[in-house]
């Protein structure tokens, strides 16, 4: 099927440029969509890391890391969703990773589980990856038609990245890829899905003459399609790809290699020549080739054309010759293909033509006996090939057929103990007989091949029991009986015991992973008939040839195309959305509390979200400082925005928006947290710096401020002219619940770079470690008049509390006494300045007695306003004296 550029792509653009004329209502609708979409692409790449950081990270982890001699701890520190994320397709090298995890681990080195617990991370992170293709329809189907994503297959196939095909995505896609579009119009999908069916007999001979037709039928409709679309460009002024025809030659084509079909085609063939095999086991043998045997002779040729075709498709590539036949044999039944090919050709066609030279007759031909008997050989074969392949494409009898083999790998263990016993105890028996019969001067009763065929029998209750094991001797005899009661013993009832339960514990092991056991064996199916020869045997004998003979080779478009990587922002983007640069936790709660992200362990216990916020909001406000430091709390003690909701230390985002704490970095208190309290996907943010008349929602992009982007882990910052830089960071990153973030202000290093203005560094951490820019420090300038406010700002709906918090190194309780005693001191010096007022008051008025009534009168007025004094100043003594009791009682309740 023709990929749309946008398919390709992965991040879908809208089409620039206006069309004119007329739109019907479809195109308005398409139109808006492509509006929309754009403008979430727009948005994805804003938030993108910057170029120069995918540059930093270009090499791949493949080749930065020694995986034979590197330690784990040394491996460990290299391989993390970061480093793997940092690669132009993830999910390549994720499955890549894990494979060579699983190899270190096979070397029974002393820390082999450490590995297989990095791999199995690994692992777990490549389907999380994948996991957000689910709830997003466009973003699937791009990703399906992605050649990348084949690449990608084929190299888990290679790889046995098993889990990974248990992937809904996965299964989905393959199956895709099996049935192709089982959709038509005008016809109900489940009659066209039976026609097609049903005509995969009649085309299975037919299909020249159908290739015929439908290329003259697409001709001519391309021809009429061509001028329509003529016509009606003209007259409604539409464009040409509007109207590009599918050509019927084209649709049957894409029908004839779909993997499914070549399948059912492959499964015919293998009927009829078991077919001619049956008709052959009950012809009686000749020394001429019989018809039947020429047929089988040609089929068979024709499958050691398809089996070449095979090996030569897995030996393309830089490592073609690397692990081959584990790459071939992963088919199992490409195992049983082999075999009988090696027996016809190796066996049975040397011995009939040796026997048709060289004898003149069917009697006493030991021969053509064996060639006859190894036919029945392949009969057999070609059986289980048949209907083994047919009963596995479906996953009820898969996965049952599934734990059929591996119950048979169990048994054949069982069955060498049994050949082990049985041999132990005829070679003791034989040598009592032999003994006897020395001793006897007779011959020996019994010979060891005869012991051995009675102790086999035995088992299955066939044998001539005690009478077989007669003697003369007494007591030979009696060894000979217990001998054969103890075998019995051990062989019948302890290993048969055994056998039945090994087999159910196999069963029960294998049907727990049996459908991912099934899901991977039905992939290697698909990409057997994907690069399989469409024409069935015997035809591809022709096909092949006339192929061979005019070198076709893979066209430059296809091999670009198959070269193309995988656009993959939206998926990483959704992915550090979830997890962050963490691994995803397994699927285990031990696991989960070994992460120490309470996030993880509430979404597989949901009925304790309360709990889980109530402990984080407890653990958050009795750290230090919170119920120590006099700061304000409550929407009081905040600047926030219309969508902004503040309740105590919580503050809850309905919208974007942005929340500033009014309370001003400080020596005392250069510290402002943030933790997160929301799960999810809406837990980006930002943390900064800002002044006091900043207005803006986003810490760091305009006025000369600083913040740091948990979504783009980048810290921005911007001058006084409003020029926005974005510098990329190292280290961890804050997305899941109870992570914290901190935003300080290094008040030490403050630096004067000109008068009357200072330049102070600013410095992030993410749960205590620090968040390390790549190209320069974090540092915001501002005068002595100047304050620096913490402001957080909110992309989405989210919930985090936040608090300022003091310097480590302050004892809280002495800075506090000594605050609450230098407020008493001052209390005391107000007092004493109230009494000097009231003596110099009283001594004006004494000097004032011996004036005339003229200075009576004004002293009258004096001694009035003096009194209204007084009483403004007795007033203000009660006021002083109710906030020094106040102070006196904070002052006791934090001496106790």
């Amino acid at each position: 099927m023709a990929e749309s550029k946008e398919q390709q792509a992965f991040v879908v653009e809208s089409d620039e440029g206006q069309d004119t004329g007329y739109i019907d209502e479809k195109r308005a609708k398409q139109s808006s969509s492509n509006e929309r979409r754009a403008k979430e692409d727009i948005e994805l790449k804003r938030m993108a890391w910057p170029a120069e950081t995918a540059a930093a990270y270009s090499g791949s982890l493949l080749s930065k890391v020694s995986w034979e001699w590197d330690e784990y701890d040394d491996i460990q520190r290299k391989v993390t969703a970061k480093a793997i994320m940092n690669d132009k397709d993830p999910l390549l090298l994720a499955v890549k990773v894990t494979e060579k995890l699983h190899e270190r681990a096979a070397k029974e080195e002393p820390n082999k589980d450490d590995f297989i617990e990095l791999a199995n991370r690994v692992e777990e992170f490549t389907l999380r990856f994948l996991d957000p293709l689910t709830d997003q329809k466009q973003w699937r189907e791009a990703f399906a038609l992605n050649p990348g994503t084949d690449v990608l297959l084929d190299t888990a196939i290679k790889l046995n990245q098993k889990k990974f095909f248990d992937h809904p995505i996965v299964i989905s896609i393959m199956d895709e890829k099996w049935h192709g579009n089982r959709q038509i119009a005008f016809i109900p999908s489940n009659l066209w899905w039976l026609f097609l069916n049903l005509w995969c007999i009649v085309d299975i001979v037919l299909f020249p003459l159908s290739f015929s037709i439908f290329l003259v039928l697409g001709c001519v409709a391309t021809r009429v399609e061509w001028l329509r679309s003529i016509f009606r460009r003209r007259l409604f002024y539409l464009r040409d790809e509007e109207f590009k025809a599918t050509s019927l030659y084209q649709r049957y084509k894409e029908f004839f290699i779909l993997p499914y079909f070549i399948f059912v085609r492959d499964t015919l063939s293998y009927l009829a020549l078991l077919g001619l095999h049956l008709a052959l086991c009950v012809e009686p043998s000749q020394l001429e080739f019989s018809v039947l045997e020429w047929t089988i002779l040609v089929f068979l040729f024709g499958r050691l054309l398809v089996e070449i075709k095979q090996v030569g498709h897995l030996m393309r590539g830089k490592a073609r010759k690397i692990k081959l036949l584990g790459n071939y044999f992963r088919d199992l039944w490409n195992l049983f293909d082999v075999t009988s090919l090696v027996i016809f050709f190796c066996a049975i066609l040397p011995l009939r033509i040796f026997t048709w030279v060289e004898w003149g007759t069917v009697r006493h031909n030991r021969t053509l006996d064996i060639a006859a008997i190894l036919y029945g050989v392949n009969t057999m074969l070609f059986t289980f090939r048949v209907f083994g392949s047919i009963l596995e494409a479906f996953e009820r009898v898969g996965t049952i057929q599934i734990a059929l083999f591996c119950i048979i790998k169990d048994a054949v263990v069982v069955v060498l103990h049994f050949a082990f016993i049985t041999l132990a105890f005829s070679s003791t028996i034989t040598k009592i007989f032999v003994a006897e019969s020395t001793m006897a001067g007779n011959t020996v009763k019994h010979s060891w091949w005869e012991i051995i065929s009675q102790l086999g029998l035995s088992l299955l209750e066939l044998s001539d029991g005690l009478s077989f094991f007669q003697s003369t001797d007494t007591l030979s005899r009696a060894l000979i009986h217990l001998l054969y009661a103890l075998f019995l013993v051990m062989a019948l009832i302890l290993l048969i015991n055994m056998l039945i339960a090994l087999l159910s514990n196999t069963y029960q092991q294998v049907q727990t992973n049996s459908r991912q056991e099934w899901a991977f064996r039905k992939a290697v199916t698909i990409q057997t008939y994907s690069n399989y020869h469409p024409i069935p045997v015997p035809l591809n004998i022709i096909s092949t040839v006339a192929l061979w003979f005019c070198g076709k080779k893979p066209r430059a478009d296809e091999t670009e195309a198959r070269n193309k990587d995988l656009n993959l922002v939206k998926l990483k983007h959704k992915y550090r959305l979830n997890y962050g640069d963490l691994f995803p936790p397994l699927g285990n709660l031990i696991a989960m509390f070994c992460l120490d992200k309470l996030d993880h362990v509430l979404d597989d216990t949901g009925n304790t979200e309360s709990m889980v916020k109530q402990l984080l909001y407890r653990t958050f406000t009795t750290q230090q400082g919170c119920n120590k430091a006099l700061l304000p709390t409550g929407p009081k003690a905040w600047d926030i925005s219309r969508h902004i909701l503040v309740e105590g230390y919580l503050v809850t985002a309905i919208k974007e928006g942005s929340a500033k704490y009014l309370a001003p970095f400080s020596p005392r208190f250069p510290h402002f947290e943030v933790m997160i309290m929301e799960g999810g996907t809406t837990k980006w943010f930002a943390l900064g710096v800002v002044f006091k008349d900043y207005t803006y929602w986003l810490p760091g992009r305009a006025g000369g401020t600083v913040g740091y982007n948990t979504g783009e882990k980048t810290i921005w910052s911007s001058n006084a002219e409003g020029t926005l830089s974005k510098n990329a960071t190292k280290g961890p990153a804050a997305c899941r619940r109870g992570d914290v973030v901190r935003c300080t202000v290094v008040f030490e290093e403050k630096e004067e770079i000109d008068e009357q203005l200072y330049k102070v560094p600013v410095v992030f951490t993410v749960n205590g470690s620090r968040v390390v820019p790549e190209a320069h420090d974090s540092c915001i300038e501002y005068t002595p008049d100047t304050s620096l406010y913490p402001q957080i700002g909110f992309y989405y709906e989210n919930s985090v509390l936040a608090k300022m918090c003091p310097r480590e190194d302050l004892d809280y309780q002495d800075v506090q006494i000594q605050e609450l005693r230098s407020d008493v001191l001052k209390v005391k010096t107000e007092l004493t300045g109230l009494s000097k007022s009231l003596l110099r008051t009283k001594e004006s008025v004494v000097r004032h007695d011996e004036n005339s009534d003229v200075a009576d009168i004004r002293e009258d007025l004096s001694l009035h306003e003096m009194k209204l004094e007084l009483s403004e100043i007795r007033s203000e003594l009660s006021h002083v004296r109710v906030s020094l009791d106040a102070v006196l009682a904070r002052l006791a309740k934090t001496e106790d």
